[in-house]
């Protein structure tokens, strides 16, 4: 067998797993966030609710809402059309609240209700969010801050979870 059959079975492989996680995971139910809106700003209160739709009880360790900012930062490429640009992503703020600890979930719809404060600007590293920083767009790069709410249900095995996009300026 030659390398390329090998690197193709191997991917072959790692994609059934994954899909089999996926597959697993929905079978254990999902969880659903609803926000009161979907742009804040520095420091403002976000509310919500968490709607957990089990199958089945689930024990869990914790039912948790978590808050990320990623900087993802794409190089200017005076290149011809069709070459690759690789772009770099660093998380700059990160922040996780249990909304619920350890105990049985049970089966059907249940809501929570939680609340974080959106980030400061200055506790996310002072990067600018909505504009490109001058020193960056002179050095040819693209730089965007990405913001999300994430509520998961921390299961041994495979967590549950679900990730909203929301804007913090």
């Amino acid at each position: 067998m030659n390398a390329t059959y090998i690197i193709l079975i191997a991917v072959a492989a790692v994609l059934l797993i994954v899909l089999i996680m996926w597959i697993i995971s929905k079978l254990k139910g999902k969880v659903e966030i609803q926000l009161e809106k979907l742009s804040f700003s520095s420091g403002e209160d976000i509310t919500g609710k968490v709607i957990l739709k089990l199958k089945k009880p689930v024990e869990s360790k914790a039912l948790y809402v978590q808050i990320i900012g990623e900087n993802k930062t794409t190089p200017y490429n005076r290149t011809s059309p069709g070459m690759s640009r690789s772009s770099n992503t660093n998380r700059i703020y990160e922040f996780r609240q249990n909304i619920s600890g350890q105990k049985l979930y049970p089966a059907g719809e249940s809501y929570y209700d939680f609340k974080l404060k959106a980030p400061s600007i200055s506790s996310s590293r002072n990067i600018s969010i909505n504009f490109k920083n001058p020193l960056q767009t002179l050095q040819g790069n693209n730089s965007v801050v990405n913001w999300y709410i994430i509520a998961g249900l921390d299961i041994p095995g495979i967590d549950i979870s679900k990730r909203m996009n929301i804007q913090v300026a």
